[in-house]
């Protein structure tokens, strides 16, 4: 009887252990997710303050010593990279049939349902065989957009280098709207690799 006893509380015991590592487990696998995301939004922020402030500033100097700010500011290794709605953008284009769902959902999205979101307009994608987090997020038109620099029929400001996103007007030359999809900013970040 004592010895059922025993195996009873050794059981429960065990079963409480592996119910506490799987709990510790899930709970960094949730506070690493979210901050990857939080990585993933700032990172979209900084490139594209940095994008627009390299394209409206015409002294060259000074653009070299803004990408030296950053260069210094930047703690984390990152890959950036556009994908457009706009079909006559080549390199902006999907580049495997993850990319085109992304675009699509994106493009798909109705103003309601955006406004209700809270936060970026984002999503992530697969972990890839490089063991990266890839991380999208919707870059529509404001007003400020349109007052600013992006108009019809123009491709890029002076400024900035040919077929810049600067002052890139909409596909065919069209006039943009307020919360048209201009771009989605794709960041790729390698995961921390974990010990054994």
């Amino acid at each position: 009887m004592k010895r059922k006893l025993v195996l009873g509380v050794l059981g429960v015991v065990v079963l409480l252990a592996a119910a506490t590592g799987a709990g510790i487990s899930y709970v960094r696998h949730k506070i690493s997710a979210q901050r990857q995301r939080v990585i993933g939004g700032m990172l979209v922020d900084r490139e594209m303050l940095l994008m627009h402030w390299r394209g409206l500033e015409p002294d060259k100097h000074f653009q070299s010593f803004i990408q030296h700010l950053a260069d210094g500011l930047n703690g984390q290794t990152h890959t950036v990279r556009f994908l457009a709605p706009d079909k006559s953008l080549d390199k902006e284009q999907p580049k495997n049939e993850f990319d085109r769902q992304v675009l699509d959902w994106f493009a798909k999205r109705r103003p309601e349902e955006i406004a209700k979101q809270d936060g970026p307009e984002y999503r992530e994608g697969p972990v890839t065989e490089h063991k990266e987090y890839q991380y999208f997020q919707a870059i529509r038109v404001e007003q400020n957009c349109t007052r600013t620099c992006h108009v019809p029929d123009v491709r890029a400001l002076p400024t900035s280098p040919e077929n810049s996103p600067i002052g890139r007007a909409a596909p065919g030359g069209q006039k943009w709207r307020e919360g048209d999809l201009m771009a989605i900013v794709e960041v790729t970040i390698p995961l921390p690799v974990r010990g054994p």
